[in-house]
């Protein structure tokens, strides 16, 4: 979970017996509601858990597998704006 720029996001991931998914979803009222979790990665070697970062100005997953390695994925331009 990460609060930024008055948006909340969560990140997690899901495994279906093939592939691990990450799935995002954030909240643009303070968490009343949240928009509808969107796929942002996958892959079907092992990985690690999924954490989001900010830098005050975008936020982003961290991810790391086995396949891809590090990977650093832009979710939007501007904290609580879709780019």
């Amino acid at each position: 979970m990460l609060a930024a720029g008055g948006a909340v996001w969560l990140a997690w991931k899901e495994f279906d017996g093939e592939q691990t998914t990450v799935d995002v979803m954030v909240s643009r009222d303070g968490g009343r509601s949240f928009g509808a979790p969107q796929v942002v990665a996958r892959t079907g070697n092992a990985s690690d858990h999924p954490l989001l970062i900010a830098n005050g100005e975008r936020v982003f997953l961290s991810w790391q597998t086995r396949a891809d390695g590090f990977r650093l994925i832009p979710l939007e331009g501007k904290s609580g704006n879709k780019s």
